[in-house]
């Protein structure tokens, strides 16, 4: 088998830490596994990540700043005990695919010193395996859905997050790399002779996560010695009208807990992230009216903003997310809602204003100044800040 090793030496994130989970099924209660104290952990030190199910493997992938190696670890370590179900998906009934028995999960986290396992448990197509063939099907579904694995020249996973893209897929003896496209509405030769559009989603998305599935591939790959060779088979589902057919799984971490109830300590060697976020399509975001007077305590002001607005005004399924600027500005940025910049504005300055006197819990302002990098402050200071911030003062 060629080197683990040989094959991810070339894998670079951007910036940061990150780990992928392989597991021999799929999780049962996606990120149920993780207990409140490690919710509040990830939230403090800026991981995140995803409960991924692809065709050719299922499991997790994370991402943290320059530093969290340690945390990666015991994240990957709780989530690769999750409890497993089969996958009784259509896409995984159409493709076969299967777990060979006796397979055990597996992890790896990249930090520069990654220690690699020696096997993965990925997922065999019988169908791949079977040898070239044509499958079209008309079923009750939304979209269109095919895949091909021709020999499309082509790696991209930017868009994979809305079902286009490309992946290895095992075959018993060697990997197929296939396009896959969920969001395609038209013939084979769409995906065939498919012109990739990035959007700004896309980027932004895909800089954070390519790296992470192009280091699955290569994990995939490895578990076939390395060998990778296209297999002239098409599936082609045209919808007559349903729910959407997704083939790939994209679970997103979860939020921290309500009310933070664990102080989180700070970790020797970890570089807070960026608290800047670039402009998302389907988002709406509104500037706080003050100045927290310099970037470190704006964004300590942007990660308490952010966990308050959130329990004290967000709808079910919503996000916010706090977000800072080098001179000291602080904007919160919403996914989820069905708001106006206006509806917005309103709707914040609504629920501060009953609270924003109030210190939060001893335990959110610790974590907070640990996830912006800076000494915790005490009540006052940060009352004056969150009421300075959001211009009650």
């Amino acid at each position: 088998m060629i080197s683990l090793l040989l094959l991810l030496v070339a894998v670079q994130l951007p910036s940061g830490d990150g780990a992928i989970v392989m597991l021999p099924g799929i999780p049962a209660d996606p990120w149920g596994s993780l207990s409140q104290d490690q919710k509040e952990e990830m939230w403090t030190y800026g991981i995140e990540g995803y409960q991924t199910v692809m065709s050719g493997w299922a499991g997790y992938i994370l991402r943290g700043p320059d530093g969290s190696a340690a945390v990666l670890q015991s994240l990957c370590e709780t989530l690769a005990a999750d409890s497993l179900v089969p996958d009784s998906s259509l896409w995984a009934r159409t493709l076969q695919l299967v777990w060979n028995a006796g397979d055990e999960p597996g992890f790896v986290v990249f930090d520069g010193e990654t220690v690699l396992p020696s096997s993965v448990p990925v997922r065999t197509s019988r169908w791949f395996e079977a040898g070239p063939d044509t499958l079209m099907l008309s079923l009750p579904i939304e979209n269109t859905v095919m895949l091909w694995g021709g020999g499309f020249s082509g790696d991209f996973h930017q868009a994979a997050w809305r079902g286009i893209g490309t992946e290895l897929i095992h075959t018993g003896s060697h990997a197929v790399p296939v396009i896959v496209s969920s969001s395609l509405q038209g013939s084979p030769e769409d995906i065939i002779e498919l012109e990739y559009i990035s959007s700004d989603m896309d980027l932004w998305w895909g800089s954070s996560w390519a790296p992470l599935l192009s280091a699955a591939d290569s994990m995939v790959q490895a578990e076939t010695g390395g060998v990778s060779l296209p297999v002239n088979s098409l599936i082609w589902i045209r919808g007559t009208g349903g729910q959407k057919m997704s083939p790939w799984i994209f679970v997103p971490s979860p939020p921290p807990p309500v009310k933070a109830e664990h102080m989180v300590e700070p970790l020797a060697g970890l570089i807070a992230g960026p608290s800047f976020m670039p402009e998302l399509p389907e988002s709406v975001e509104i500037e706080m009216p003050g100045n927290a007077g310099s970037h470190a305590r704006a964004a300590c002001a942007a990660a308490l903003l952010e966990r308050i607005t959130a329990r004290m005004a967000l709808p079910e399924g919503a996000m916010c997310r706090g977000v800072c600027t080098a001179d000291g500005r602080v904007s919160l940025v919403f996914t989820g809602v069905e708001w106006t910049q206006s509806d917005a504005e309103a709707i914040v300055r609504k629920a501060l204003t009953p609270i924003i006197f109030t210190s939060p819990e001893s335990e959110l302002i610790n974590n907070a100044a640990v996830r912006a990098g800076i000494p915790v402050m005490d009540q006052r200071e940060t009352v004056e800040l969150l009421a300075s911030v959001a211009g009650f003062i």
